[in-house]
């Protein structure tokens, strides 16, 4: 998995739900509504997407319901994700009409109730999975716009920025989040010095990476990242002890293998 794939940047149960939905006579879209958020809560993901499928069943106007199956679908895969043995390109492109079928719910969700913020993050987040950076950026507006202290809305639309090569914006969004937020999550201060490394500025990297490391000192996603600016600022100690240190903590990082096998060929 890349690095902003890991940045921006989160189980089945044997049970069956038919029983359940052989009642469906006496229950309520509420009732179901309810129970799919209980069985989110508990973790059991596939059932609380059929418990909202039945909602939408009984009740085709519930924009809560095409809300939560959008949006406890695209958690779902999250999950799947994370323990899938393919790369994050492979298994998006895999799971692309499990996507449009989010898509579409969060589009009836917004067409019910275009005020609701957390559609539209979770339908950029959708558009972000397929590489639709502009529909992305587009909906992380709208969620913004519609609640200005959504802090995972500004993180997304800095990672989509930063994708399209508008590094102002990106740096600008990310702070954003962070102001609101601050130390709360090591990704958005990573997310900053990867930004700052991307465009040379060495030093400012090494501060962001600082603050990330503070939160969490065992990424090692990021300590050879690190070591590499304090190689172009010529600390070669402290460059040397980053790039050790990612290598303990990832022995399969060739990136600080060979940032150290270079460093020992030129004598430093």
């Amino acid at each position: 998995m890349s690095r902003l794939a890991y940045l921006f940047v989160l189980l089945l149960m044997t049970v069956s739900f038919s029983a359940m939905a052989q009642n469906s006579s006496s229950q309520t879209a509420q009732d179901f509504f309810s129970l799919g958020i209980q069985l989110e809560e508990q973790g059991e993901y596939e059932r609380a997407i059929e418990a909202f499928s039945e909602a939408i069943r009984l009740s085709p106007d519930m924009w809560e319901a095409y809300s939560k199956r959008g949006c406890v679908s695209m958690d779902y895969l999250m999950i799947i994700l994370l323990n899938s043995p393919l790369d994050i390109n492979s298994f998006f492109e895999e799971q692309s009409g499990f996507i449009d079928t989010a898509i579409v719910d969060l589009s009836n969700a917004i067409r019910l109730n275009p005020r609701d913020a957390n559609s539209y993050f979770y339908r950029g987040f959708a558009y972000s999975a397929k590489y639709e950076n502009i529909l992305a950026i587009a909906d992380y507006t709208q969620a913004i716009n519609l609640d200005s202290g959504f802090v995972n809305a500004y993180f997304n639309r800095g990672n989509k920025y930063f994708i399209l090569g508008d590094y102002e914006r990106a740096i600008s969004d990310i702070s954003t989040a962070i102001s609101i937020t601050p130390n709360a999550d090591m990704a958005a201060y990573s997310m900053l010095g990867y930004i700052y490394f991307h465009i040379q500025n060495y030093e400012r990297a090494v501060f962001e990476f600082n603050r990330a490391f503070v939160l969490d000192p065992e990424q090692f996603f990021f300590y050879d990242i690190r070591g590499l600016c304090y190689i172009h600022l010529e600390e070669f100690e402290l460059a040397i002890s980053d790039l050790n240190r990612a290598l303990q903590l990832d022995p399969s990082n060739e990136l600080a293998r060979e940032a150290i096998e270079s460093l020992t060929q030129s004598g430093r």
